[in-house]
């Protein structure tokens, strides 16, 4: 992206972040040549209610079922395989807990080993790719990033959008998204423990799941719509 500003001389270069606009800063990029401008999302379409619940019963799962969700590409930084891991120890103690992948890409045979051998095959859903990706969101109580590093992941505010709280490691961009204990709750990063720790507050507290996913909602419809 440098390499393209500085040959076709752009103006002006727009980061997605404060993080990824300081790190341009730091590479030489002069600060008054680079703009912030935030990820924007639409509203929920009409329909994704019923169809989020369809996915569900299709899943097999109950009212009681609490779904955590990962939707992204299949790849090491977001941290799939450290998140089955985790959730294979979380599920010991809450099994009303199921996890749902939803995605494709360099990971997913590495993936479906690790499922195997942990065992967790009727409760880790692997959809692959979908076209439908509102409705998955929407199915999900809970949202899990357990990236290395992010920007600011549109999964992130399309989740959020839908009323999904999230449990994340804080990290890139999502500290400017989320805000700890009110639309989500964040780990240190790294912290596999601490993160199945969180998970495992949300999954045991409806209410507290129900207060940060409305308080998310309205945190993204007022700072982060397309307009």
């Amino acid at each position: 992206a440098l390499y393209a500003a500085r040959r076709f001389g752009a103006a002006r270069i727009i980061a997605v972040s404060r993080d990824i606009r300081h790190r341009l800063v730091d590479l030489g990029v002069h600060a008054n040549r680079v703009s912030l401008v935030y990820n924007g999302v639409a509203a929920p379409r009409d329909g994704e209610a019923a169809a989020a619940a369809a996915l569900r019963a299709a899943l097999g799962f109950s009212a009681e079922t609490v779904a955590l969700g990962m939707i992204g590409r299949l790849e090491p930084v977001k941290g799939h395989l450290r998140v089955l891991r985790l959730f294979a120890r979380l599920r010991e103690e809450l099994p009303n807990a199921a996890l749902v992948f939803a995605g494709d890409g360099p990971l997913r045979e590495e993936i479906e080993v690790e499922v195997a051998s942990l065992g967790l095959g009727d409760v880790v859903h692997r959809l692959g790719f979908r076209d439908d990706v509102g409705a998955v969101m929407s199915a999900l109580d809970v949202g899990i990033f357990a990236s290395s590093h992010e920007g600011v992941p549109f999964a992130a505010l399309e989740m959020m959008r839908r009323g999904v709280p999230l449990a994340c490691f804080g990290v890139g961009g999502l500290l400017e998204i989320v805000d700890d204990d009110v639309t989500g709750l964040f780990a240190p990063p790294g912290d596999d423990d601490a993160l199945r720790e969180r998970l495992s507050t949300l999954v045991r507290d409806p209410s507290r799941r129900r207060a940060l996913g409305e308080a998310a909602a309205r945190a993204v419809g007022s700072s982060f719509s397309v307009e």
